[in-house]
């Protein structure tokens, strides 16, 4: 949809229709929040084409291409640079929206319910909120706005904002070209808000993936996304369990103000906690859905939220685009491996959302159910499996290192168990301490003597490590390379390399086919009928 259509304002289906290059990374965001269901407030989007219409009629191009010339990163918080950039936004706000445009942003806005209301004015660039560019904070905002003229008043802020001495400074750090970042602009509703804030689908300080973290505080959001307080913080688990409730000093709250805009109040006693325990729970179900929706369960994501004392209204979702990686100390400088070994053959197709989200956590279960029934301490929110191309892979980095830890097994072991020839982790014991190698050893002991009660009766003793979890795979017919994982190589870390044991399904000690299976350095037993091979899985 281009300029020359004539189209200027879009409702929601209209603008998920037209796509970001014309609605903007938020007011795309938005639209496809509606189109997949989520309560989101009325409105729409004046589309780039009015950005550049206006840009033609107030002959800015010019002053626009002069001052992207002088800007650098060296220079961008010059005094010489802001006087340049002040000037541009002077003439930005003293310019004129074209006639043929403000009537189709009214009549647009009088279709949606909303031209006498108050509502947001809020900045869409067409690389914002996208995977690789948030601009977080970058561009301007405006709440509370009343009337039409303030509205075409704050449209022209959203459009001078582009020209500030940071958003400058944005674009020439991720290398983005001035003329490729054209904003449209995002005009919804005000919620009547008692209370507000953030959710990410992740922890974004420690990069744990397994948990929806949720800032809120009284009133509008813009106290919690500005830092101006310390607000309530809950963490909720994937499983939609409240891990975590830490409520806040909240020294303040942001409030409409009758006249239109916003104001702070400061608290005059502290307040209590913001959401009930049922409403968290809420808000971290819904957020998790948008993680489904947007991010495919892989891409995690920024929701800002708003609560109107019923229910919750979702006026924001984009891509998280920095997230610290998580995983153990040993592994931080190592890469990980991600290996589809024996998943190929188990698990070969793709993954629908639904059949996903439950069979993660039973992957993730079963990865570390071995670990967890000898007492070892897998730390929590380490990320086992993860999707590719819509196909289930392991971290084979994290398995080579956790059997490791826990019974000694070599990556070389580990991967001959999976199946397949994969990378192995680097694993140096003499960069460790004399004192930390022989308290190792010893914890090692301890497991190997645990996993001896657990492992060392067979294949049932199997299907008691899978019942550890009630969601863990139930076990197939015949045997896979969990099997030969768990039989071969855990019966070696308890029983010691080069034990003699019989094939299964013979007695001890019993000869079958006139072999006896040793448990040897390979730790690995075949099927009946196998050939003695590891297949690639």
């Amino acid at each position: 949809m281009q300029e020359g259509s004539g189209k200027f304002f879009l409702s929601w289906p209209e603008a998920w229709q037209a796509g970001v290059e014309m609605a903007g990374g938020k007011g795309w965001n938005l639209a496809r929040l509606v189109r997949y269901g989520f309560n989101v407030p009325a409105g729409g989007v004046l589309v780039v084409g009015a950005y550049q219409r206006f840009w033609e009629e107030n002959n800015l191009r010019e002053d626009t291409v002069d001052v992207g010339r002088y800007v650098t990163v060296d220079n961008a918080g010059a005094a010489e640079t802001e006087f340049k950039l002040s000037r541009l936004r002077e003439r930005i706000q003293g310019g004129r929206v074209a006639g043929p445009v403000q009537e189709e942003l009214f009549a647009g806005l009088e279709a949606a319910g909303i031209l006498d209301q108050p509502v947001a004015v809020r900045s869409s660039a067409s690389a914002e909120d996208t995977p690789g560019t948030s601009f977080a904070g970058i561009h301007e905002s405006f709440l509370n706005v009343r009337g039409r003229d303030d509205i075409l008043s704050a449209v022209k802020g959203c459009y001078a904002s582009l020209w500030t001495s940071r958003a400058v400074a944005y674009r020439r750090k991720m290398k983005i070209a001035d003329d490729a970042v054209l904003p449209a602009v995002v005009i919804m509703a005000m919620v009547e808000a008692v209370a507000a804030g953030v959710a990410f689908t992740c922890d974004p300080r420690t990069g744990r993936r397994d948990l929806v973290v949720i800032s809120a505080n009284f009133g509008l959001g813009e106290s919690v996304v500005s830092g101006a307080v310390e607000p309530d913080e809950y963490r909720v688990n994937h499983l939609w369990e409240i891990a975590e409730v830490k409520v806040g000093r909240k020294e303040g709250r942001t409030v409409t103000q009758p006249e239109g805009g916003t104001g702070f109040v400061r608290a005059a006693s502290p307040a209590g906690q913001v959401l009930s325990r049922p409403d968290i729970t809420r808000l971290g179900r819904l957020v998790l859905r948008v993680f489904d929706a947007f991010g495919c369960g892989e891409e995690h994501q920024d929701v800002e939220w708003v609560f109107d004392g019923n229910s919750f209204v979702v006026v924001q979702a984009r891509p998280v685009t920095v997230l610290p990686r998580y995983t153990v100390p040993a592994l931080r400088n190592q890469p990980d491996i991600w290996s589809n070994a024996n998943f190929r053959d188990v698990i070969p197709m793709v993954q629908s959302t639904l059949g996903w989200s439950l069979i993660r956590i039973a992957l993730e279960d079963m990865l570390f159910a071995v670990f967890r029934a000898t007492g070892y301490r897998v730390p929590g929110g380490l990320r086992g499996v993860r999707l590719f191309g819509g196909r289930a892979y392991m971290n084979l980095s994290l398995q080579q290192w956790l059997f490791y830890d826990s019974f000694g097994f070599s990556p070389r072991m580990t991967n001959e168990a999976i199946g397949g020839h994969q990378p192995e982790i680097d694993i140096n014991e003499l960069r460790t301490g004399l004192g930390v190698r022989l308290a190792r050893s010893l914890d090692r002991y301890f497991y190997c003597r645990r996993g001896k009660r657990w492992l060392g009766g067979g294949r049932g003793s199997l299907r008691k490590l899978c019942s550890v979890r009630p969601c863990a795979l139930p076990l197939r017919s015949g045997f896979h390379a969990a099997d030969r994982l768990s039989l071969g190589g855990v019966r070696e870390a308890c029983y010691g390399a080069g034990t003699v044991f019989p094939r299964p399904g013979t007695s001890h000690g019993q000869r079958s086919h006139g072999r006896r299976w040793r448990c040897n350095q390979r730790a690995a037993w075949v099927p009946h009928g196998g050939n003695g091979r590891h297949s690639a899985g």
